[in-house]
């Protein structure tokens, strides 16, 4: 499906929603999305590999056993309302010091929820509160926390360390072990493999704790305004958008992944504005412009400016001299080396900005065989041409030379 110029007068707009097993409350949440950050693993006392969750004892209840898990695609959300989630997929790094997960490779599903404690509360329960950090307690009753992804009766659920003098913290050196922007936190677990218990809500074991840096990523992104030269009716696909809003919509292209695409119908400033919003209200915006030079259709009979006599030259497949090279053009098959020499070519600059490549052409040789075997042959050549711009060139074109003219091929 293309989307053309003339359909402007009544909006095209292509809506995503979010897909998945969100629930009310959690789609309700979305908002009030404040910040998105990217959570990664990071050396911990364990490392390497790097991990983002320690939860020691986790597989057989022997608190000297350490399990770490990786963070393979985690995002952490923060809320306007003061809430927060941790979410995504997360693989166990490595079992009891061993460098590697060992019979306990597996992946899982990750969702953490919080709740913001206020300021003035963390000031006075936590001894080692920092004014530059946030401080957030796990709503243990909002969610599952992790999910065995080969089997949904190995679940675990996460609860509050027992005197909450080591909340979740958020902030520059939060993580304990960088300067970097980041968390951690401590926490019980309780771990269900199909009916057996391994953790207990209320006992903490050796070690079970958060531990990441967090990066902000972005809501919305548009990539940087550019320039080109394409023929009309040529879709062009431009890639480097990115929405995390709940509903994303585009003005001026259909949108397929990161990608937005559209038919060129002219000359023209195309402006891509691609659209964040929610349930409630909310709404973002970022625009990307494209500056379109378009090949038109060739003229009746334009007035010639100058004429040259095109005469083929050595080339890499020399000799025998050719003008044009097309490989595979017999055989579909790119080894094929095809070259053409100009019998009598001219080449025609008219004073409209267009030109012409016309006359007759030969197969001088194929696959380096020094002639043209069985494929000998004479051909009408006939091209049109577009002038390209010279601000335009500079800007697209690699290798421009301001002393060269430059064209596009019409169709």
């Amino acid at each position: 499906m293309r989307y053309k110029r003339q359909f402007y007068t009544s909006l095209t707009v292509l809506t995503l929603f979010l897909i998945g097993g969100t629930s009310d409350a959690q789609a309700s949440d979305l908002c009030d999305l404040d910040t998105r950050y990217v959570a990664k693993s990071i050396n911990g006392n364990q490392s390497p590999p790097k991990y983002g969750l320690r939860l020691d004892g986790f597989f057989n209840g022997i608190s000297s056993k350490e399990v770490t898990f990786g963070y393979d695609d985690v995002i952490f959300d923060e809320f306007a309302n003061g809430t927060a989630r941790l979410y995504g997929t997360i693989s166990v790094a490595e079992y009891n010091n061993s460098g590697g997960p060992g019979i306990y490779a597996s992946s899982w599903d990750y969702d953490v929820h919080y709740i913001l404690i206020p300021d003035a509360v963390a000031a006075i329960t936590i001894p080692s509160y920092n004014p530059g950090f946030r401080y957030y307690n796990i709503d243990s009753d909002a969610s599952t926390e992790l999910v065995n992804q080969a089997d949904p009766n190995d679940i675990a659920e996460f609860y509050i360390f027992p005197d909450s003098t080591k909340p979740f913290q958020v902030g520059f050196g939060a993580n304990g072990k960088n300067g970097n922007f980041g968390a951690s936190g401590w926490i019980n677990y309780w771990h269900s493999d199909n009916g057996t218990i391994f953790g207990d809500s209320t006992i903490h074991f050796t070690a079970s704790d958060f531990l990441m840096d967090l990066e902000q990523t972005p809501l919305l992104v548009c990539p940087g305004d550019s320039s080109l030269t394409v023929c009309v009716d040529e879709e062009v696909c431009i890639s480097g958008f990115s929405c995390d809003w709940p509903i994303c919509t585009v003005e001026g292209g259909i949108l397929s992944g990161n990608t937005v695409c559209f038919t060129v119908t002219g000359d023209e400033e195309h402006i891509i504005r691609l659209i964040g919003s929610d349930t409630c209200g909310n709404a973002d915006t970022c625009i990307t412009t494209i500056s379109v030079t378009a090949c038109e259709v060739f003229p009746d009979c334009p007035p010639i400016d100058s004429l040259w006599l095109a005469t083929h030259i050595n080339g890499t497949q020399s000799p025998p001299q050719y003008g044009l090279r097309l490989d595979g053009f017999f055989t579909d098959n790119a080894n094929d080396e095809v070259t053409f020499s100009f019998d009598n070519v001219l080449f025609e600059e008219y004073e409209i900005d267009f030109a012409r490549l016309h006359g007759v052409i030969s197969v001088a040789e194929f696959n380096n065989t020094g002639g043209p075997g069985p494929y000998a042959s004479s051909w009408n050549l006939d091209v049109l041409f577009k002038l390209i711009p010279d601000a335009v060139a500079a800007a697209t074109v690699q290798g421009y030379n301001p002393v060269f003219r430059y064209y596009c091929i019409l169709p």
